[in-house]
C-alpha cells in the first residue's frame, strides 16, 4: 500500500505510463481499506477448543439455527449417517452385554430367546441397508432388559451419550422417507477434524449488528496440535467447553483416563503455554441437565477422590460445581497471564436452544463492550 501511495507521491502527472490516473486507483484502495477496517472492528473471532465429545460442535449447530443460517440441506444430509449409526449402536450394546456379563458377572445377559438375533447383529458388516426387517430385529434387542442395562452400565465401554434417543426412533429411523429433524441432526456425534468456521450476525442491543467468527477444532488428542497453528492474536475470545456430566467416564482414546480430569489437565497445559494471555477465556460446563440427575447417584469423588467430603456433600450439584470451578481457577496460580476479563464460568445444556441464546447473549454483549473498550470508543 506504501509502495502505490509513494509511487504516487513521485508522479509529477499522477499518471502512469499507460496514462491512467493513478491517485483514482490510490482514492479505491482507502475506501477498501476503510471498509475492510470498518468490517474489523465489528467482527469478533471465538475460538472453541474442549476435548472430544464435549458438545463444542452441537453448540455451533444451536448457532446456525439461532441466526438462521442452518439450512435445510444441514439437516436432510445426515441422514444415511444417523441410519448407519443406530446399527453401529446396536452392534456395541450387543458385543459389551456378553462381556460385561462375562466380566463383571454383570446383569447385561440378553433373553435365551434372543441369542440367535443378538448373533445375527453383531455379523453384519458395512456397508449397512437399515431395512424395516432389520429395524423390527433391532426393535427386539433394544427392548431386551439385559441390552438396556448394558446401556445403563455405559460408563465400563466407549458409547455415545445419545444412543437411546436414536434407537427409541428406530421405526421412523429406518423408513425410505426419514427426514431428520432438528433434534436428530442436533443429537448424531460427528467427529470434528481440522478447522471449522461459521459466521453468524447479531444485533447487540444499542450496538447493532455484528459478526461473530466460531472457529471449532476437533478436541480428539491427534487434532490438538493443530490448536497451535491457529493464528491467535486475531482471536477475541476463547470459549472452553467441558462435559461436565462425563466425570465418571473414561477417554476415548486410551479407556482408562478419567474425562473431566483430562478435560482439566488440557485446560491447565493450555494455560501454560500463554495461549489464553491477552484474550476473554469462557469456560462452558456443559451437558448440564444430565450432570444434575447423575450427581444424585454418583459423587463427584469418581474424578476428584481429593473432594473435601468431611466439609461438602459429593452429591449437591452447587457444592460440586464450585469446587469444579475452583479447580480450573487454580490453573492461573504461578503463571503471569493476563486475561482480557475475568474467567467466566457458565452452566450450559448444549441440547437447549433457549440456554445457548441466552448465554450467547450474555457474552456476546460483553465481549462487544470489550471490543468498543479497546478501540476507545467507549
Amino acid at each position: 500500500m506504501k509502495s502505490i501511495r509513494n509511487l504516487l507521491s513521485g508522479s509529477k502527472s499522477g499518471k502512469n505510463q499507460n496514462g491512467t490516473n493513478l491517485s483514482h486507483y490510490s482514492k479505491n484502495i482507502d475506501h477498501k481499506m476503510a471498509q475492510y477496517e470498518a468490517r474489523n472492528k465489528r467482527t469478533i473471532r471465538i475460538l472453541l477448543l474442549g476435548p472430544g465429545d464435549s458438545g463444542k460442535t452441537t453448540i455451533v449447530k444451536q448457532m446456525k439455527k439461532i441466526h438462521e443460517t442452518l439450512t435445510q440441506e444441514d439437516i436432510q444430509v445426515m441422514g444415511p449417517y444417523i441410519q448407519d449409526a443406530v446399527i453401529v449402536y446396536i452392534k456395541k450394546l450387543c458385543l459389551k452385554s456378553q462381556e460385561l456379563h462375562d466380566k463383571e458377572e454383570a446383569k447385561t445377559e440378553v433373553e435365551q430367546k434372543n441369542e440367535m438375533l443378538r448373533q445375527e447383529i453383531l455379523n453384519l458388516h458395512a456397508p449397512y441397508a437399515l431395512t424395516d426387517e432389520l429395524a423390527k430385529k433391532i426393535h427386539t434387542l433394544w427392548m431386551d432388559p439385559g441390552i438396556k442395562e448394558t446401556l445403563r452400565l455405559r460408563a465400563r465401554y466407549q458409547i455415545h451419550d445419545n444412543v437411546g434417543y436414536f434407537l427409541n426412533k428406530i421405526h421412523e429411523i429406518c423408513r425410505d422417507d426419514y427426514e431428520p429433524n432438528f433434534e436428530d441432526f442436533l443429537r448424531i456425534r460427528t467427529r470434528s477434524t481440522g478447522f471449522q468456521m461459521e459466521k453468524v450476525q447479531a444485533n447487540i442491543d444499542q450496538f447493532g449488528e455484528y459478526l461473530f467468527e466460531f472457529t471449532d477444532v476437533g478436541g480428539q488428542r491427534s487434532e490438538r496440535k493443530k490448536w497451535m497453528k491457529i493464528v491467535v492474536d486475531q482471536i477475541q475470545a476463547v470459549l472452553y467447553v467441558v462435559a461436565i456430566s462425563e466425570y465418571d467416564l473414561k477417554c476415548f482414546e486410551d479407556n482408562n483416563t478419567n474425562r473431566l480430569v483430562e478435560a482439566l489437565d488440557l485446560f491447565k497445559e493450555i494455560v501454560g503455554g500463554k495461549f489464553f494471555n491477552g484474550k476473554s477465556v469462557l469456560v462452558f460446563f456443559n451437558k448440564y441437565d444430565l450432570f444434575k440427575e447423575k450427581i444424585k447417584e454418583i459423587p463427584i469423588t469418581e474424578a476428584f477422590p481429593d473432594f473435601p467430603v468431611d466439609k461438602s456433600d459429593p452429591h449437591d450439584e452447587n457444592q460440586v460445581v464450585k469446587y469444579i470451578a475452583s479447580k480450573f481457577l487454580q490453573c492461573f496460580d504461578g503463571k503471569n497471564i493476563k486475561l482480557a476479563t475475568p474467567l467466566h464460568i457458565h452452566r450450559t445444556s448444549a441440547l437447549d436452544t433457549n440456554n445457548i441464546q441466552k448465554v450467547f447473549r450474555d457474552i456476546t454483549l460483553d465481549l462487544v463492550k470489550l471490543n468498543l473498550k479497546e478501540c476507545g470508543m467507549i
